[in-house]
């Protein structure tokens, strides 16, 4: 009975800092922003490295922060390539935090299986 009490309490703090991290990312689009790193974000949200990470691992489907932050950049872009059409793709993945071209679209692939161009005629339309 303890046991499950205690599994219990640690899904629901896992379950508060992934709660916090989603309205930390979301908030001003912070998600965008350089040096989005565990031990940094773990010291905004109060809490440490390894709740930080069981707290991803529990309830996102992207498994890493790296990972969860990729796709809401991502995400993001899409929005932006239908938004706004008269906008180069380089200037969209700078605006969504991508430092390279080709990790944007490495990364756009992975979640659209298409480069942001076809997305954009495709959904543009």
């Amino acid at each position: 009975m303890e046991t499950a009490q205690n599994n219990n309490y640690i899904l629901q703090t896992l379950q508060f800092i992934y709660r916090r991290l989603i309205n930390f990312l979301t908030e001003n689009n912070r998600f965008i922003e350089d040096g989005l790193n565990r031990k940094t974000v773990a010291t905004m949200l109060k809490t440490n490295e390894k709740h930080l990470c069981m707290a991803i691992q529990e309830f996102s489907e992207d498994q890493t922060l790296a990972k969860l932050v990729g796709h809401m950049r991502t995400r993001y872009a899409a929005e932006l390539l239908l938004k706004h059409p008269d906008y180069t793709v380089e200037a969209i993945a700078m605006e969504c935090g991508f430092n390279s071209r080709r990790s944007f679209y490495r990364m756009f692939h992975r979640y659209y299986q298409c480069t942001p161009i076809e997305f954009r005629r495709r959904e543009g339309t």
